[in-house]
């Protein structure tokens, strides 16, 4: 007896020794990562996330299809055009590119922060000369990819303004020169800037066709609270009258916008807004004498306040989702605008993209796949805002794109450098697999909506998901955020979906993953040692660990009465879509 009960302990031992073998054989095919950091598996229950895949909550908008820069000259460059063409091959849906500058005098040879297309000049005699190479150049590059203009109606050409001299600012994020010259007053004329603006909206009528441009947004000047704009609300709402009355003029079904204002989290700044929708709605237009003035979109801007602690980068999402709030609710203050589409035309972690992480530590978040948790949990809570509000949001946009001819350092904020995508460039691949409508879904490790407006994520970390249903396919994102920028731990999360088809019994099941070690180039840079000039093998190895890669391999999952599961750990700072299809 003695003898078998020994047997008996050394089968029972031998089964665990097996099964936990067979665990991690299992987990180091499926997920390499979980096997490393097995050690730091967050010790909290599971988090259970469960989708209504038939309980529809409102249809899908792709709002994350918008993206902008300072400068523009970067557009028809090298690395400008093929992340112009990565971004609009992504999805069916239409994509958007703003940029400042497009009205700078001065010769097209951009740096942070500064580029010129010298569209307005006066001859001997005085009068104007207009010259579009250099526009025409940057909206080819849009159209001929399949892209849009999200048009900036900016800045003030150097012969138009009251304050001409100086002119081109020679700030850098060194120097700290002053930023705001003579291209950010008011104009001389403002019938003579809406001149200006008529001739190249007749001009981009002719050259692309009234099909191409009906579908372009055309929006007045960029963030007119702050010395972008040295002048007052009234001289704006001038301003503004001016530019709509011009283009729509050429382009009679042109859709026209503003303000664009920087942020709304402070009182002046909703005053400004305020003030500027009042003018639309009642105040009387500068050109025609009658009340009220066009006004097919609303735009405003939302940062975040990342800041340096401890070694250590402490997002402020808080201070973005302020601004967003803020600006829904004064949209939804005006019974006859609330319904218009609003587009946030900057909508960032912090406020100045050509300030490198060298200079600013805290913007170090903009190096790994933090960044691309934070968005994922913008986009979805403006989301979710817009609905409690019962505003229309169309889009939030990134200000994001790329710094031509700079060494191979992910310092400034972008979404590729020198052709290597970023783990940010992932979320946007994961968010165009996602179409159809929205449907409905609870997470166990979620924030509620108002707690994260009012503190953020200061300790542990938010669990959250959205999904979308079409036809043939769910598709869920799914995040592990916290505004401390670490990532030692992670969470394991039980998927589990209902509302299938009925006449399913299977489903093809597969996971996108971005974290720190999973695409992910940043990571790969570093191990290469941080080349500032990688040769070509390097450059080869940094752009396939840039591209959205699988978690795992792709399965088959079980469906029964519309019902499947599965269970997978998500690390901090991580962002997953899975993908239902069948």
């Amino acid at each position: 007896m003695r003898s078998q009960h020994f047997r008996t302990i050394r089968q029972v031992r031998l089964i665990a020794i097996l099964t936990l073998s067979t665990f991690i054989a299992m987990a180091m095919l499926l997920w390499p990562p979980m096997v490393v950091a097995a050690a730091s598996i967050s010790s909290q229950k599971p988090v259970r996330i469960r989708v209504r895949a038939n309980k529809v909550v409102a249809a899908w908008t792709p709002i994350w299809r918008y993206f902008g820069y300072d400068e523009a000259d970067y557009t028809y460059m090298k690395y400008g055009r093929r992340l112009i063409r990565q971004l609009s091959s992504m999805g069916s849906q239409p994509i958007y590119f703003r940029c400042h500058n497009l009205l700078t005098s001065g010769p097209a040879v951009p740096v942070p922060k500064w580029s010129a297309t010298d569209v307005y000049t006066l001859n001997a005699a005085g009068k104007p000369v207009y010259n579009w190479k250099i526009v025409d150049r940057i909206f080819d590059t849009y159209v001929r990819n399949g892209a849009y203009p999200f048009v900036e109606v900016g800045f003030m050409p150097e012969a138009l303004s009251t304050h001409p001299h100086p002119y081109q600012q020679k700030w850098t994020p060194f120097n700290k020169q002053p930023l705001f010259t003579g291209w950010s007053y008011p104009p001389k004329s403002y019938r003579q800037f809406g001149q200006l603006v008529y001739h190249w909206a007749r001009h981009c009528l002719k050259r692309y066709g009234k099909a191409e441009v009906s579908h372009w947004y055309w929006e007045i000047w960029n963030e007119p609270n702050i010395p972008y704009w040295h002048g007052t609300l009234a001289q704006y709402c001038r301003l503004y009258d001016f530019s709509t009355a011009a283009i729509r003029r050429a382009i009679p079904n042109a859709r026209v916008g503003g303000p664009a204002i920087a942020g709304t989290g402070s009182p002046a700044s909703v005053r400004f807004l305020k003030g500027f929708l009042l003018h639309c709605s009642l105040g009387t237009n500068a050109v025609t004498g009658k009340i009220g003035s066009p006004l097919d979109f609303v735009s405003f801007h939302a940062k975040g306040q990342p800041r340096w602690i401890h070694d250590c980068v402490h997002m402020g999402i808080t201070a973005q989702l302020h601004d967003i709030q803020a600006g829904f609710l004064t949209v939804a203050g005006f019974p006859g605008i609330r319904h218009l589409p609003i587009v946030v035309s900057e909508c960032d972690p912090e406020g100045l993209a050509a300030s490198p992480a060298t200079v600013t530590k805290a913007n170090r978040y903009r190096y790994g796949s933090i960044y691309a948790a934070y968005d994922a949990e913008i986009f979805a809570r403006s989301m979710a805002l817009a609905r409690k509000l019962h505003v229309r949001l169309r889009g939030e946009l990134t200000w994001a794109f790329e710094f031509e001819h700079m060494p191979m350092t992910p310092a400034f904020r972008t979404l590729a450098m020198n052709g290597v995508d970023l783990p940010i460039m992932n979320l946007m691949r994961m968010l165009a697999k996602m179409h159809g409508s929205q449907v409905a879904v609870k997470s166990t490790g979620s924030i509620p909506l108002a707690a994260i407006i009012r503190r953020g994520v200061p300790h542990g970390s938010d669990v959250s998901a959205i999904a979308a249903r079409s036809r043939h396919a769910l598709t869920v994102l799914i995040w592990n955020y916290a505004d401390k920028d670490v990532d030692n731990s992670s969470r394991i999360v039980n998927l589990s979906v209902t509302g299938l088809p009925g006449s399913l019994s299977q489903a093809e099941f597969k996971i996108y993953l971005v974290s720190k070690n999973h695409s992910n180039a940043v990571t790969m840079w570093r191990k290469l040692g941080s080349p500032a000039h990688p040769d070509a093998v390097m450059y080869d190895r940094l752009r396939k660990a840039g591209m959205l890669a699988q978690f795992g391999p792709t399965v088959t999952a079980g469906v029964k009465n519309g019902r499947s599961s599965f269970a997978f750990p998500l690390r901090r700072q991580g962002v997953a879509l899975a993908v239902f299809r069948w």
